[in-house]
């Protein structure tokens, strides 16, 4: 009596080989989840693609460089990156930004002036979105 063997499943990248565990928060889970619908990928594929750019692209080779120069790790280095992006795309004259309210805050939470600016406009704009979908009027 010989029995079949089952059929090898097939790997959706024929090219991965290995599937490490990876621990994280629930917030950083949810955050991973919510980008599979937009991107059409699974949370795996998602979390890859992510990586990939940082550790093998020519532009995250970039940026490995600037962070070992910089003495910063790859997330401190990126942050760093995308807050002087930021701060450079908002050209908010700064009689119109409460400079030392900004300083203190963005002191008072460990972050850079460039962070905390970005920090406040994506609070900001969920804050304008809500507001919107609650039908109220904005100012």
């Amino acid at each position: 009596m010989s029995r079949d063997k089952p059929a090898k499943r097939q790997r959706r990248n024929p090219g991965a080989t290995a599937h490490p565990v990876i621990y994280m928060t629930e917030e950083l889970l949810s955050a991973i989840e919510a980008r599979t619908t937009p991107e059409r990928n699974s949370r795996s594929g998602v979390v890859s693609d992510l990586l990939q750019v940082l550790l093998l692209s020519p532009a995250g080779k970039v940026l490995q460089e600037r962070a070992d120069s910089n003495r910063r790790t790859l997330a401190q280095e990126l942050e760093a990156l995308l807050a002087q992006e930021l701060e450079a795309y908002l050209t908010i004259p700064e009689s119109q930004l409460e400079m030392e309210e900004l300083n203190r805050l963005a002191e008072s939470t460990n972050r850079t002036s460039a962070a905390m600016l970005a920090y406040l406009a994506k609070v900001g704009m969920r804050t304008y979105k809500r507001r919107i979908e609650e039908g109220n009027e904005l100012d």
